[in-house]
């Protein structure tokens, strides 16, 4: 299995890019190339279960297909929404996996990259945008290539590194909504079966009349740009920020 990171440290490297602009780096935008928003949510078929030496329940699926000129290069994250409904933070994690549309009646068929985890991360009450991407924030790599036309993201719930229970775990619920605004997919969410790490041609349970509300990121080099070098002031302020991400970063793939 990959190990991922779960992603969310945006508002400290945003600050480091504004830092970067004024030294002459060129920056990054994130491109949106598949996006749908939610108007619902689902539990996953089966509850925690013990499986891979953590607590997990079984997955749900979502199809999708990109514009063609982004076969092939490698994801940068990979985002599930997921609803956390109770009072209380609940601590989790997620499976990640990815697989053709080969499969019984176009569903999730060859496993195209092999499944990943994450640590798990606070979930506060309400809903949240969970972005994987791999160690240090360097996107999923080239295990994870932008297949050509249809395939299926697939995503389970876990507590790995956690003491989160199954009643917690299974409080959680996925997002499901529209179909999407950017990409196209051609099928609603599948429900699986199978609980932990997945192969080929995995078991479904069921198909729901919704789409699971996913989001697939790429980055994009911005143009450089002729700007004013950086004041002694910047450059020190850029020092402060930058050993403060390393810090963290390492405490998050730590943990």
């Amino acid at each position: 299995m990959a190990n991922l990171e779960v992603f969310n440290v945006k508002s400290l490297f945003c600050c480091l890019l504004g830092m970067c602009w004024w030294s002459s780096v060129s920056s990054a935008s994130e491109v949106l190339i598949y996006h749908n928003n939610f108007t619902g949510s689902v539990s996953p078929t089966v509850g925690a279960t013990p499986a891979a030496g953590v607590l997990a329940t079984s997955w749900i699926f979502g199809e999708a297909s990109v514009d063609p000129s982004w076969v092939g290069q490698p994801i940068q994250g990979a985002v599930v929404d997921v609803s956390n409904p109770t009072a209380n933070s609940i601590y989790a994690g997620l499976f990640l996996g990815m697989w053709a549309a080969n499969g019984v009646g176009g569903g999730p068929g060859t496993l195209l990259a092999p499944v990943g985890y994450s640590d798990s991360i606070e979930l506060t009450p309400g809903n949240h945008g969970i972005e994987l991407t791999g160690a240090g924030g360097s996107g999923l790599g080239a295990l994870y290539p932008i297949p050509a036309g249809k395939f299926w993201m697939g995503y389970a719930l876990e507590n790995k590194n956690s003491s989160t229970t199954a009643a917690e775990l299974d409080a959680l619920r996925f997002l499901t909504g529209d179909a999407p605004d950017i990409g196209t997919s051609s099928a609603f969410a599948l429900l699986g079966s199978q609980v932990g790490t997945l192969g080929n041609n995995p078991s479904i349970a069921s198909a729901l009349n919704t789409y699971l509300t996913q989001r697939i990121i790429m980055f994009v080099p911005d143009p450089p740009s002729d700007v004013p070098e950086p004041s002694s002031g910047q450059l020190a302020g850029l020092g402060i920020l930058l050993a403060a991400a390393i810090r963290y970063l390492r405490t998050a793939r730590l943990a």
